[in-house]
């Protein structure tokens, strides 16, 4: 595999390789990734990026911060593979392949420097679904970075217009995702989200269920659509966040929300902003 890459921060990097997951050209470009766009708090010590997640083979790339020495990946059945990142256009790369059957376990960053190890260790556990891309989200075990969310898993389910629909919120190590049936999968680095959001959603120019966050002491959300409608969804805690989902129509979307807590007080009102979320495609 090669790759090339400008040097400034707002360039693309384009990388090539062989062979080439199925029914993909083998080239792509991309905008050199932002460490500190994937955690704000600029503690992360990579980002990565994907190719694949069908039955043959997963590519993925990323870009390591400066003071990673390497990285570990292990993946689920005990093998594992050594990256040591690689200076192209002023970013340090790394890459793997590997078969989509094998699924991450985690990737372990061993930090310091870019040429000797501290000692000092961080992990990244994927968010994983077979046929579909790790998703990579929250790092853990440096000083600065969260401790390990717990792992709980919720189903929110309705009936809209004759339209069954599902959500279903994974927390974790990871993060916390969600996959919409129907729909994509859609994760956020999250750990203790104490404001109310819309999170994301597959609606659109398609009908789909959409999904958000919502603030301590919330018990209902009313969501206001962009065709005057509304509708209202109640809470579902999963791990530490209070969720919550609701189906928009084709050509509709969320406009603005009220939350209400248990004795149905009005809590607080907001625009319907969503927030980047790291979404792949749908199975």
């Amino acid at each position: 595999m090669s790759i090339q890459a400008a040097g400034t921060a707002n360039a693309e990097y384009c990388f090539t390789f062989t062979p080439a997951p199925a029914g993909d050209s083998g080239q792509q470009c991309d905008p050199v990734p932002d460490l500190k766009s994937a955690d704000p708090n600029g503690t992360a010590p990579a980002v990565f990026d994907g190719i694949g997640g069908g039955t043959t083979s997963d590519l993925m790339i990323g870009e390591a911060a400066a003071d990673v020495t390497y990285f570990i990946v292990t993946f689920k059945d005990a093998q594992q593979l050594k990256l040591i990142p690689v200076s192209a256009g002023g970013h340090r790369y790394i890459a793997w392949a590997a078969p989509a059957s094998m699924m991450i376990e985690s990737v372990e960053a061993y930090l310091g420097g870019p040429y000797s190890t501290s000692g000092v260790i961080a992990t990244a556990v994927p968010f994983a679904q077979a046929g579909q891309l790790p998703v990579f989200g929250l790092w853990h075990g440096a000083p600065g970075m969260p401790t390990v969310p717990q792992r709980e898993t919720k189903a929110i389910t309705g009936t809209t217009a004759g339209h069954p629909w599902k959500v279903t919120i994974y927390a974790g190590p990871w993060g916390i995702c969600a996959v919409g049936s129907p729909g994509g999968t859609q994760c956020l680095p999250a750990v203790r989200i104490t404001m109310t959001y819309i999170a994301g959603g597959w609606g659109g120019d398609q009908a789909g269920a959409n999904w958000g966050f919502a603030a301590p002491g919330t018990a209902r959300v009313r969501v206001t659509l962009s065709d005057g409608t509304s509708v209202t969804a109640p809470t579902v805690k999963v791990g530490v966040e209070l969720t919550f989902a609701f189906w928009a129509g084709k050509n509709v979307s969320p406009t603005a929300w009220t939350t209400y807590d248990a004795s149905g007080r009005q809590t607080g009102t907001g625009a319907s902003v969503s927030i980047s979320a790291t979404k792949s495609a749908s199975p």
